[in-house]
This record gives C-alpha cells, structure tokens and sequence, in this order.
C-alpha cells in the first residue's frame, strides 16, 4: 500500500492544511499566523534535516525544494504567497519581522533559504532577544544543511546564553530558556552532571521565583530533569516530570491547545524513556499515540519498545500503523515489519 504522506504532510507544501500529526498542523497554525501578522507560535519539535527527501521517497510527484519562491505562482497558496513576498522584502523587514520568517522557513525544512538571507544584526537594546533568536536558528539551519540533527549550543553563543541567563534585568522567560538551552546542552553533549548543574539549579531557582506560563515551566522542568538522571536519582527525576505533567494539563487550558498537545506529548515519550518499568513506559508510549495519532513517529516508539519485549506480533500492527501513516518513518516501519516476521 502507498503510505499518505502526501495527504499527512501537505502543510508542507501550502502553509495551511489543518490535517495530519501535530508538527504538520503547527506548519498550517504558523501559515495563518504569518499571513495575519500575528506571532509566529513557538513550538518545540524541530524539523528533521532529512524530512523533504523522505517526502519526496514517498510522493515523486511532490518538488523538492529548497526556496519557498521555487513553487510555481499557480500552486501557492495566500499564506505561501505572503511567505514568498516576505521573502522578497527581506531587506525592508524590521528585525522581529525577519523572525517571524525565519521561524517558518526553519519549520518548513528550508535550510538553504534562511542562510542565504542576509544575517541579522541588531538595531535597538530592545531586539536583542530577536537577534539572539535569529542567530541560533542560523546556526541550526548551516548544521540542518549539512544532515545533522543534534545542534549543541554554538560556542560564539554560549557565554551570550550564560550572561543572559545570570542577567537580572534580562526578562524572566528568556532567563528561563537560556539556562535551560545550556542545561539540555551539556545533558545532550557532555553528559557530565558538574556542567548540567549551574545551569539547571539557576533555572530552578527562577522557575520557583517568578510566574512563567504554565507551557514554559513544563518544558523546562522535563528538560532540566537531566540532572538527577544521570546522578541516578530518579527519584527526583520522576518528581520533576510529575511538576511538568501538572503545568502541561494546565497549559492545555490556558496556552495555543496544538503547541500544548505538542508539549504533552513529547513529555509522555520522555517519561515512556525515563519509566523504570516496561508497564509504566508502555503506558506513556500509548498516551503520546493518543496525543497524536497521525504521527508515525509515536507509532515508532511504542512498537519499538514492544518489539524490546519480545511481544512482536503486536509490534507488527504498531509499526504497519507507521508505515500507512508515511514519511520520515515509511522505510524504517517496513524494515522493523520484517523483523517482527522473519
């Protein structure tokens, strides 16, 4: 059967589609938004390096491209048309502006437009926040370029992230994710829980001292939970996912629900990763398939962990569920069937 790619993932293509797994109706809230004027929501699965080229695997007919402008006039939509004009006037756009397109070009997997705009410098004390955002995208796009998917935080920018994090003045949400950002960057890198420490107590610190949105202190508590995991406290790991699991339902009620369920999520698969038991894990795998059931990856993780307990009759089922659902996973679902019958 030919998976449905093409029908899961056309927000990629018309900045509009509300259909298919959270990240591609996110494409389709960002399409709406950018064509409004309004902020570009933040959201925080990042687009695989490789996911255009496993569309175009399983849809031929589909372009690839790397240029939103590179789509003939006749197949845009008003959002990619506004896309293209914003594009176009890049040199005229304000600073926040330019991040607002920047953020969708980076969703959208257009790496090689975002590096060959102008680079962003700033005007005013009161873009710095926009350019330091700017820039990082940047430098996950040149690393996105090149096939990589893991993006530490870039050393030109790690004490710029240390000295707004430790900055009084700073706003606290951006002191939040700085200390977070290098937090999960040595927990992702290094591994060494002398480095994860400043960063994560800091943000612990402003996390119980100010009233950040319920969205952010959930991600931040799930990300800053590497501390005690690899000092084998999983004690407090699971406390600190507990406090995420409690901000994130109240985000469900207060904050954007698509960049709520999103953050929902990807917290139940961290949990399903960090469970001490395989009935516990199981339990958060099938909480995120719920979450979001178009998506082939959730469908992956959970029949991975079921094939790990030598349960493959059922993995099979998970895993052809991912393969109808399509790309990235199409090709990985298929290989993982034949094992699970061989």
């Amino acid at each position: 059967m030919s998976p449905r790619t093409g029908e899961m993932l056309a927000a990629y293509f018309d900045l509009r589609s509300d259909r298919g797994p959270v990240h591609a109706r996110i494409v389709g809230l960002m399409g709406r938004c950018l064509a409004r004027g309004d902020p570009i929501p933040v959201c925080q699965t990042v687009t695989p390096s490789g996911l255009r080229y496993a569309i175009s695997l399983d849809t031929p007919d589909r372009p690839m491209i790397d240029d939103p402008r590179s789509l003939p006039p006749a197949q845009r939509s008003p959002e990619w048309t506004r896309l293209c004009e914003l594009i176009e006037d890049w040199d005229s756009l304000d600073l926040p502006d330019r991040l607002r397109v920047t953020r969708v070009l980076h969703k959208l997997g257009l790496w090689g437009v975002i590096l060959r705009l102008a680079p962003p410098r700033p005007s005013s004390t009161s873009d710095d926040a926009a350019w330091r955002t700017l820039t990082r995208l940047r430098h996950m796009a040149a690393l996105k370029a090149r096939g990589e998917d893991d993006f530490p935080v870039p050393l030109d920018m790690y004490e710029t992230y240390a000295q707004v994090a430790r900055d009084p003045h700073a706003q606290l949400e951006e002191r939040i994710s700085a200390a977070v950002n290098l937090a999960a960057h040595h927990g992702r890198n290094d591994r060494t829980p002398d480095d994860i420490a400043p960063w994560a107590i800091l943000a612990m610190r402003l996390l119980d001292d100010g009233s950040p949105s319920p969205l952010l202190a959930s991600a931040a508590w799930r990300a800053i939970c590497f501390l005690p995991y690899y000092r084998n406290d999983h004690l407090a790991v699971a406390t600190m996912l507990d406090e995420a699991e409690r901000l994130a339902l109240i985000a469900l009620r207060t904050a954007d629900r698509l960049i709520a369920v999103e953050n929902l999520r990807v917290l139940h698969q961290t949990r399903g990763r960090a469970a001490r038991d395989p009935a516990t894990a199981e339990d958060h795998y099938r909480r995120a398939v719920e979450l979001d059931p178009d998506d082939p990856q959730t469908h992956v993780t959970l029949a991975d962990h079921l094939l790990r307990q030598r349960r493959p009759d059922e993995a099979y089922e998970v895993f052809a569920t991912a393969a109808d659902l399509g790309a990235p996973y199409t090709g990985y679902s298929r290989s993982r069937m034949a094992q699970c019958r061989p």
